[in-house]
């Protein structure tokens, strides 16, 4: 279980791939030349209009993805309290004050290419999230965004304690993928980002943030972000269940509207994590709202029938054997 699924080399090129791919959603923002640049100072909102609710809503359609602290965007428009932005995988509006603005490229790619970095690979009191990448030099002291004046500013700070950091990326291996994935369970599900928290395709997207693989936004997005993509459409449940199986753990599974990371096989049957809100028949229905494990069995409220039936797609992130 602790075989490399993919070296660096190999998760350099896959993140070409998926950036060169116009379904994943996911563009190289360092190849993009634009007047200004900025850097997310925390977790920060994307809404698909320029209007931001209270944040307690269950349910903000508004809200099209999050952002992760101290990542980096291009800045495309000013709209009152607004800017429009792009983001790697996302874009839309966010509020002026969650993000630092420059129009010095070179300080910015500190965050966008940074050389050396710490990686966040575990949330830590809701201000860092999984799959945060922060610049640092050779002494662990490591870059802080700010607004001074109105633009970007940078502070350095020694890091003391390294609990939930790491130099570089993790490598990306079933056993680190299932321990990343264990510390997301029991977290409360957040649309869009929302509470602070992740939906179903964030979960995803952090959780392989954190080995240095950049996926699409949305569940769909995701489906064009591996090294292989396996059509399970017009399988049996039997079938479906045998193929996932022998799948990596870490492979994702996925039908329209959610995506899933298989984790393993208990009593012959697949297990996986999912971030999700309900489940079940509508006069039953079982609302978990967080991240869960469960066996592909549950029904879906949507038609009445199980996760199994519902399944379309894997993706899986390993070498060509």
């Amino acid at each position: 279980m602790d075989k490399l699924l993919l070296n660096a080399e190999q998760i350099n090129r896959l993140n070409e791939k998926i950036a060169a791919e116009s379904e994943s959603g996911v563009v190289d923002l360092t190849k993009a030349e634009c007047p200004r640049y900025a850097v997310a100072l925390r977790r920060t909102a994307v809404y698909i209009e320029p209007k931001a609710r209270s944040g307690r809503e269950l349910f903000d359609y508004n809200r099209e993805s999050v952002l992760l602290p101290y990542e980096p965007i291009l800045v495309l428009d000013d709209c009152g309290e607004f800017y429009r932005v792009r983001a790697r995988n996302t874009q839309g509006y966010v509020l002026r004050d969650t993000v630092a603005v420059t129009y010095d490229r070179a300080l910015w790619l500190n965050f966008a290419n940074p050389s050396k970095f710490l990686v966040v690979t575990a949330d830590m009191l809701g201000a860092l999230s999984m799959g945060t990448r922060i610049p640092c030099d050779e002494n662990f002291c490591v870059m802080v965004p700010s607004i001074k004046r109105g633009e970007m500013s940078v502070e350095t700070y020694h890091i003391d304690n390294m609990y939930g950091l790491r130099v570089g990326y993790l490598p990306l291996t079933q056993k680190n993928i299932f321990k990343q994935l264990a510390l997301c369970v029991g977290d409360v599900y957040g649309w869009g980002g929302s509470f602070d928290s992740r939906d179903c395709s964030a979960l995803i997207s952090e959780v392989y943030a954190s080995f240095g693989i950049f996926l699409g936004r949305n569940a769909a997005n995701q489906m064009f972000c591996g090294t292989r993509h396996i059509d399970l459409s017009g399988s049996s449940a039997c079938d479906k269940e045998r193929l996932i199986m022998s799948l990596p753990v870490g492979s994702l599974v996925y039908f329209p509207g959610h995506v899933m990371a298989y984790i393993g096989a208990f009593a012959q049957k697949p297990y996986i994590v999912h971030a999700i809100y309900g489940y079940g028949p509508q006069k039953a229905r079982i609302l978990p709202n967080s991240v869960i494990i469960t066996d592909m069995d549950i029904i879906r409220t949507k038609n009445g029938e199980k996760f199994i039936d519902n399944i379309t797609d894997a993706v899986i992130f390993t070498q060509k054997e």
